[in-house]
């Protein structure tokens, strides 16, 4: 999804992010170590054009949609991979299995 956002050439639409995100596309994915996000190229792009005065009203309000729908998308990915975590589902000891305590 992150190569998508960076290529200048794309026109994307907040069609075709629900689709992606649908299919099981991860918002988290960094397109090289260190680097940025779907979500945080998306407001970039955003905030350039709106400042730049690029776009019009309907194209700002479509990328505004396609940034929630990005935020949104990966809070709820971050948060379920926590929780995966948390309750022991990658194959390792729950985090609570590990602590005791003694009175």
């Amino acid at each position: 999804m992150v190569a998508l956002f960076s290529e200048r050439n794309v026109d994307v639409s907040s069609a075709l992010v629900p689709l992606l995100l649908a299919a099981g596309s991860d918002p988290t994915i960094r397109r090289r170590p260190g680097g940025q996000t779907a979500l945080a190229i998306a407001l970039r792009k955003m905030q350039r054009a709106y400042l730049r005065r690029r776009w019009g009203v309907g194209k700002i309000l479509d990328w505004r949609r396609i940034v929630q729908l990005l935020a949104r998308a990966e809070a709820s990915w971050r948060r379920r991979h926590l929780l995966l975590a948390v309750r022991g589902r990658y194959g390792g000891v729950p985090a609570a299995a590990g602590c005791t305590t003694t009175h």
